[in-house]
């Protein structure tokens, strides 16, 4: 329930002429100054009043010139602007308020939407990741920019795009056997997330707390583990083209550096990704631990690659983009959500089963 009067808050010397009556001035309810043409007519009823009075004023002492010399009285315009601004400020405040919380609500149910059916979706996803990418692998063998010419070289085109296909699901089969869905966890003895004062729940009651589940701005964090793996396999595919034993030397380093690194961080990504979506308390070490690898090896390849025998300067300009987006994309992960991971009252009750003491 708003107020029903409005304090003006402007500062009027013990000395001035303005009369000290217009510092607290009886207002309409705010309910309704909703619109802004109320809060017109009660801005201009208000300049009206102290025109009036000032009217008066001068009618008892005379001309402003002929009365001795004070301080100014706050100007009229200032006095209206203040009180225009504080009850649209107000009635703004209030309507942001209910916007904001609005806005959380929905998405936090869109978050709902999203996180709940993924368990039972996963096989579906797969079988699309399968399909689009062994397209779009078969095309890459097919279409070589070198043509095999020996076994060798067909295995060498072959193998990695398999291995990049079959990522995922090694990624699938590995959470299933480690942590499988609908099963509680036990929390880790030590732990590295210290900071911050909290008190140990036991599982049921850890599942009772309304912060508990990876729902809210957890299932942002599980849609971006989600997304990388699509993205870094089109990146790759569009900057390393596919090599056989007749390329160049420094072709097969970039080449099978590029591939390797796609198959360990897609593989690492999707496990993530389970273990978030399946609580497992050792999410956000894992994570972590991701990150660190995806960054070295980045730095490797670039090393390792920089090293390669008669390595055109060209080409070495046109891979750099790749690497560095790689490791601009694992610091800004980690500058993000590190802070979210470690003081997160979800992560917490979720991953690590306690709440702020």
């Amino acid at each position: 329930m708003l107020a029903d009067f409005w304090l003006i808050c402007v500062r009027v010397d013990s000395d001035s002429n303005f009369d000290a009556k217009y510092l607290f001035l009886p207002l309409i309810s705010f309910n309704n100054l909703a619109m802004k043409g109320q809060v017109d007519v009660s801005v201009i009823n208000l300049r009206k009043a102290i025109d009036a009075d000032r009217r008066k004023m001068t009618q008892r002492h005379g001309p402003a010139h002929n009365r001795p010399a004070r301080r100014p009285a706050p100007g009229m315009d200032l006095l209206t602007m203040r009180l225009y601004i504080g009850i649209v400020r107000e009635d703004a405040c209030v309507m942001i308020y209910t916007a904001i919380d609005q806005l959380k609500a929905r998405l936090f149910r869109q978050s709902v939407r999203f996180v709940a059916p993924l368990e039972n979706r996963v096989r579906g996803l797969l079988f699309g990741w399968t399909v689009i990418v062994f397209i779009a692998c078969m095309m890459r063998i097919l279409f070589p920019v070198m043509p095999a010419n020996d076994a060798a070289s067909a295995l060498m085109m072959f193998v990695p795009h398999m291995l990049i296909i079959a990522s995922p699901f090694f990624a699938y089969w590995t959470a299933n056997a480690l942590f499988p869905p609908g099963v509680d966890f036990a929390q880790p003895e030590i732990r590295l997330a210290a900071i911050g004062k909290w008190r140990s729940l036991d599982p049921l009651s850890a599942r009772a707390h309304p912060a508990f589940g990876p729902v809210g701005v957890m299932a942002s964090l599980l849609l971006g583990m989600l997304l990388n793996v699509p993205v870094r396999t089109a990146e790759f595919m569009a900057a390393v083209p596919t090599m056989t034993s007749a390329a160049p030397i420094w072709g097969q380093m970039i080449y099978f550096a590029m591939s390797a690194d796609l198959v360990v961080m897609n593989f690492l990504y999707v496990l993530c990704f389970f273990m978030a979506l399946r609580r497992m308390p050792y999410f956000p070490r894992l994570l972590l631990l991701t990150w660190g690898i995806d960054v070295v090896s980045q730095l490797s390849i670039a090393t390792y690659v920089s090293g390669a025998p008669g390595l055109p300067a060209l080409v070495a300009t046109a891979i750099q983009p790749l690497l560095d987006s790689n490791i601009k994309k694992a610091f800004i992960s980690i500058i993000v959500w590190l802070p979210y991971l470690v003081i997160s009252e979800r992560v917490n009750v979720t991953y690590r089963s306690r709440q702020p003491a």
